[in-house]
């Protein structure tokens, strides 16, 4: 799979990229609100640089590689990867000047539960978590898919719990309402 590395880093950068521009582009002229949390997603791709280290250390281990040809599987991972990023860039242009790398709430915030939101409470967090499923899948292992697959889930999972608590305090019965007719992760599912 090594020759569809560079392809894997090119859509693996258009992440951040993305990200970055999208927000500033979102974020301009808004008001800010109350920043509750700054570290959890720092925290988060920490834990995520150190999954994909513990990954590239485990694919060494040839009774756990992935047996599909690399065509196919690079293929299967970039699709996961874009998917990841569609589905988090839908849930920022749907949260519009209320999108925030930090925990924040007030601001003239409102509870956004239609669109992306509809089903799924954190597609964003959804976004990632695809995103990473993708970049395991780079390594051609099913030890380094669990490295990075665990490593996403720990750090998304952290970050829901911190943000959650915050919608809980801010939100109060309508968030609970939300939360109840909706799942976190995967829509009828997780």
């Amino acid at each position: 799979m090594s020759r569809y590395y560079l392809v894997f880093l090119c859509v693996l950068l258009l992440a951040p990229v993305g990200d970055t521009l999208l927000i500033r582009r979102l974020r301009r002229g808004s008001r800010p609100g109350r920043v509750i949390e700054r570290w959890s997603l720092p925290l988060l791709w920490l834990g995520l640089g150190a999954g994909m280290a513990a990954a590239l250390w485990l694919k060494r281990f040839a009774a756990f590689r992935i047996g599909a040809k690399p065509p196919a599987l690079a293929a299967v991972a970039v699709a996961f990867m874009l998917s990841g990023m569609a589905l988090r860039w839908a849930a920022m242009r749907r949260l519009g000047n209320r999108f925030s790398p930090h925990v924040e709430v007030g601001g003239g915030q409102a509870l956004v539960t239609g669109g992306v939101f509809r089903l799924i409470r954190h597609p964003a967090y959804s976004g990632i978590l695809l995103i990473f499923f993708g970049v395991g899948l780079t390594y051609a292992s099913w030890l380094s898919l669990a490295a990075v697959a665990i490593a996403a889930a720990a750090g998304v999972a952290n970050r829901v719990r911190i943000e959650e608590k915050a919608l809980r305090e801010e939100f109060g019965p309508a968030y609970e309402e939300y939360a109840g007719r909706s799942r976190r992760f995967i829509p009828f599912v997780l």
